[in-house]
Parts: structure tokens; sequence; C-alpha cells
């Protein structure tokens, strides 16, 4: 004897548009192999900056002080698996959170 059920479909995506945060921060390529740039837009003072990024599980995978350079921070992320991440850029007393994606 079969049974009949509904069927559900759920939607996940694959990817993340290129994200603007707070302050018009901006990080492309995504989604990235590791390796993007995040554009500071309205910090444009050189100095430094804090990166930190989490994986999906709240568990840091990438941590570093970063020199501003042209209003840019490229970032060369070591091996990490597949999937999303939370990058949290630490400017003074203002942090900006953006998520984005990897895939190698």
């Amino acid at each position: 004897k079969l049974a009949n059920s509904n069927t559900i479909v759920v939607g996940f995506p694959t990817s993340v548009g290129n994200i603007q945060g707070e302050r018009n921060v901006i990080l492309y390529p995504n989604p990235n192999t590791g390796r993007f740039t995040i554009n500071l837009g309205g910090i444009t003072k050189a100095g430094s900056v804090r990166v930190e990024i989490v994986n999906a599980v709240g568990q840091q995978v990438y941590s570093s002080e970063t020199t501003i350079t042209r209003g840019n921070i490229d970032i060369a992320m070591p091996e990490v698996a597949n999937g999303v991440y939370m990058l949290k850029l630490k400017d003074g007393g203002a942090v900006t959170n953006l998520r984005f994606t990897i895939s190698r």
C-alpha cells in the first residue's frame, strides 16, 4: 500500500551577491576563493583596522591587524572549506559586519 504526501520545496541560495555593509564598505568578489578585496568607502585615512572572519558555526578562521592602502584591504585567507562566512571589520570604535561566500 502506497501513501502520498504533500511536497515541500525548500530554496537555498548557493551564493551571495556583492555585499555592501554599513558605512559603504563593500566586499568583492562574492562568492570568492578566499582571496578578496574590501573597499572601505568613506574610510580613506591611512591606518590599520582589525579583520576577523568566522565560519557558520562561529569559529574564528582568520584574524589580522591590516593596513589600509588607498581605501582598500586585500585579503588572502588560508585554505578553508566552502561555505558562508562573516567578516567583522573593527575601525576604532566602529564595527562593520559583512557576510560572504567561499566557493573554490
